[in-house]
């Protein structure tokens, strides 16, 4: 019976597991750089501020709304920044901030009243973001990879230690007499 043991498995798991952000962030990359070609819609910022959660600790979002029309009609949204939509739901920021002066400086460059373009997905117009492109020059996106690099690592040095080590070579017996 073949059988494979969970140090044989191990190399396998490091590699999937370590290729998931390299795939996440192509993914998001991909989205980001199609929504610098979306149709633009001239808006206003009626609001900004910051949005917390309730737990312990709370985490903080930037938060901008704007005013905008297409095609005759008017949306009153929270404009997005081009995130790469996780579960659908796409942020002005990807980063949450425990320091909610963190988060505050991130919409400082938004003012009530502020004319600004906004983007939205051929279709959704109520989807629309601020902010298309590159959002992937972010600390926490460079740590997601950075773990992603070293689990792929840590799984090719175990698939080549397990490859020298004979992994179908017969176990040595000795005999006695």
């Amino acid at each position: 019976m073949n059988r494979s043991s969970p140090s044989r498995l191990a190399p396998f798991f490091f590699l999937f597991f370590g290729l998931m952000p390299f795939l996440q962030v192509a993914y998001r990359a991909h989205g980001a750089v199609n929504a610098r070609a979306w149709p633009e819609a001239p808006g206003v910022v009626f609001q900004t501020g910051v949005q917390s959660t309730s737990s312990t600790p709370a985490w903080h979002y930037p938060d901008v709304r704007c005013r905008y029309e297409v095609d005759g009609r008017m949306y009153h949204n929270l404009c997005y920044r081009e995130s790469g939509g996780i579960n659908g739901r796409l942020a002005l920021d990807n980063t949450a901030y425990l320091a909610r002066e963190s988060a505050l400086r991130r919409t400082a460059g938004y003012q009530v009243g502020q004319r600004v373009r906004v983007r939205y997905p051929p279709g959704r117009p109520e989807e629309g973001i601020l902010e298309p492109g590159v959002w992937f020059l972010e600390a926490g996106t460079y740590i997601w990879l950075g773990l992603g690099l070293v689990s792929v690592v840590l799984g090719l040095h175990g698939w080549f230690t397990i490859g020298k080590s004979g992994k179908d070579s017969k176990p040595k017996t000795s005999c006695s007499v």
